[in-house]
């Protein structure tokens, strides 16, 4: 980092916040919303220019009568910082870089085959950091990794996440920070999805809401008063492995009858064979291994296999749901999952299952669909070195 990098004022950071997270703007914007003179926010935004960190943009001219010289808006330069991000999950590892907006620039997917123990774990994912920032002239502000839990994000550590390898106590970010010389974060992968949608995405416009992944496993990560809630150590949730039925079979976390045993792809396929007595054509009969993405595609076809799959799937889900609803108050989920089709049959089928099962069953709930499709937790890898950028002013 740049030696001025040492120099920077809060005000500094908070100009570079508002543009890095709601847009480009004008000196009068970044004065108006600050309670700043033009003159104090010019002097700092000189200072970001100078650096590199912002550049000019003219406007746009709105009409042929406009005389003398065009307005300017300030935007993130193009050589301004760089963060790193890594997802880790059970099949793949991803890695990209970012600026302050989110805005990917770079990203290197690597799949899985067999599953990492400890070591070759650290050598994909600090191999993977390296390809990326010897691409890039720009400062790099840090690395952010978002994984599959149970996590400790206070000591950085990787847990013993079920059926990942044999992985257990990893020290991830001690060990990345001394190869990498990166400022090192850990981040549960669906804190970092809820994250993504309060920085960038949907979650702007709430205060309060629930982000629900179910890419690989079901988790949920929580923005309460407009704060990302991350709880103790890291490890909130893992609504994946609330128990659903008490006497129901063991899990590999060492609970009984958790949700994913019952909502996962596997028992999705199994539920859609079971059928094919019944409905001798679907898409669907031809793989064993249909994935999320070809069972909600072909159920907005009106395929009644799908619907019936997903139906059994999003009920199972909704039983989680209900239970955080009823304890936590929110008003809104904000869903991400990766699939191709733009349908919200996945939303609307979950709030008519939840809505009149709430202690308050005429409360406003809204269910939508992240912007994302599928990438919020590999965003809010990125995000939380954003966070903690900008947390100290």
């Amino acid at each position: 980092m740049t030696n001025f990098y040492s120099s920077l004022r809060p005000w500094h950071l908070k100009l570079l916040k508002s543009i890095a997270l709601n847009g480009p703007s004008s000196r009068v914007q970044l004065a108006r919303e600050n309670g700043l003179s033009k003159m104090t926010v010019s002097n700092y935004v000189s200072d970001l220019i100078r650096l590199k960190w912002l550049e000019e943009d003219e406007m746009p001219v709105l009409s042929s009568r406009s005389k003398g010289r065009r307005p300017t808006l300030l935007k993130l330069s193009p050589r301004s910082p760089r963060i790193c991000g890594i997802l880790i999950m059970r099949g793949f590892c991803q890695a990209i870089t970012t600026d302050l907006s989110g805005n990917i620039s770079d990203m290197i997917n690597h799949p899985f085959s067999p599953l990492p123990d400890s070591k070759t774990l650290i050598t994909i994912v600090s191999s993977l950091i390296r390809q990326l920032t010897k691409s890039h002239t720009q400062d790099f502000i840090g690395c952010g990794i978002a994984c599959v839990g149970p996590l400790n994000t206070t000591t950085g550590t990787i847990l013993s996440p079920p059926n990942f390898g044999g992985i257990k106590n990893l020290n991830i970010v001690e060990q990345i920070s001394d190869l990498t010389g990166l400022h090192t974060i850990l981040i549960n992968d669906a804190s970092a999805g809820a994250l993504a949608e309060k920085l960038y995405g949907i979650g702007k416009t709430y205060s309060d809401f629930a982000s629900l992944h179910f890419t690989d496993g079901i988790g949920m990560g929580f923005v309460i008063n407009d704060k990302f809630f991350d709880g103790f150590s890291g490890q909130c949730g893992e609504i994946g492995h609330v128990s659903i039925k008490f006497d129901g079979p063991l899990c590999d976390c060492g609970n009984h009858g958790c949700l994913e045993l019952y909502a996962n792809e596997a028992v999705m396929n199994q539920k859609i064979h079971s059928l094919k007595p019944y409905y001798p054509v679907s898409p669907l009969f031809s793989s064993t291994e249909n994935h999320l993405n070809d069972i909600i595609t072909a159920a907005s076809r009106k395929d009644a296999v799908a619907l019936a799959a997903l139906d059994e799937f999003l009920t199972y889900i909704s039983y989680g749901l209900i239970s955080t609803i009823n304890l936590l108050d929110f008003s809104a989920i904000i869903t991400d999952y990766y699939c191709d089709c733009k349908s919200t049959l996945v939303e609307d089928i979950l709030l008519s299952k939840i809505r009149p099962h709430l202690i308050n069953s005429g409360k406003p709930l809204h269910i939508i669909r992240s912007g994302f499709a599928g990438t919020a937790s590999l965003i809010g890898s990125c995000g939380i070195i954003v966070k903690d950028f900008f947390d100290g002013i």
